[in-house]
């Protein structure tokens, strides 16, 4: 009997102490949730910080869109109303309004001539109407169904093969999409140059348009 008690005895000492290793890991793993809990805490309250700060930013710039999104139309409208004897007119000045001036500049910065009001004089004399039109307004395609398909997607994005296309157009760029459909890796090649304005076009060849020549 006696030695019956002792291994129940021994038994008991052995469960008591597997039984106290088992309260302190879930001690440990309480202390680490708890720790756990509190990161996720901080993290919660960062997360709510920047989505504050995300959403002012949002109602400020869909304020700013809203001031801004008149004037674009406006200049759209101004675009679209341009015509051969507002052209002449912008030749006739002899010194130009402010705006005016300033557009000027740009572009012919642009085209890596000095903006001077005498370079964008020359610049205007060689341009036809349809090239001053492309230049102002770009390519815009509203039908697309008979637009030749893009050859090089993966560096010539929807809007820039519109313009390509529509230039395609312009008196003397007639066949560039010809060119782009079979020389699309030599157009890449120039187009990835520090300054392409002054390399040679070779997949393009054709002589420089007038408008293009210093």
């Amino acid at each position: 009997m006696s030695e019956e008690l002792k291994v129940s005895s021994e038994q008991v000492k052995l469960l008591a102490k597997e039984c106290e290793e088992f309260i302190f890991m879930i001690e440990i793993q309480k202390s680490e949730a708890t720790e756990q809990k509190e990161i996720v805490d901080a993290e919660a309250v960062i997360i709510k910080r920047e989505e504050i700060i995300c959403l002012d930013l949002a109602a400020t710039a869909r304020a700013d869109l809203e001031v801004v999104l008149p004037m674009i139309d406006a200049a759209v409208k101004a675009l679209d109303a341009l015509n051969k004897k507002d052209i002449a007119e912008v030749k006739s000045y002899g010194r130009p309004p402010m705006k005016i001036e300033k557009v000027m500049e740009a572009v012919l910065i642009l085209l890596g001539k000095e903006p001077t009001w005498e370079n964008a004089k020359k610049v205007l004399r060689k341009l036809v109407e349809e090239e001053y039109d492309f230049i102002l307004k770009g390519g815009i395609i509203l039908d697309k169904q008979g637009q030749a398909p893009n050859p090089a997607k993966w560096w010539i994005s929807e809007q820039n093969w519109d313009n390509i296309t529509e230039l395609d157009k312009v008196p003397g760029f007639h066949g560039i999409i010809d060119s782009f459909e079979t020389n699309f890796k030599s157009w890449n090649a120039w187009y990835a140059t520090t300054f392409p304005e002054q390399e040679d076009l070779v997949a393009w060849g054709k002589v420089k348009h007038l408008w293009q020549q210093n």
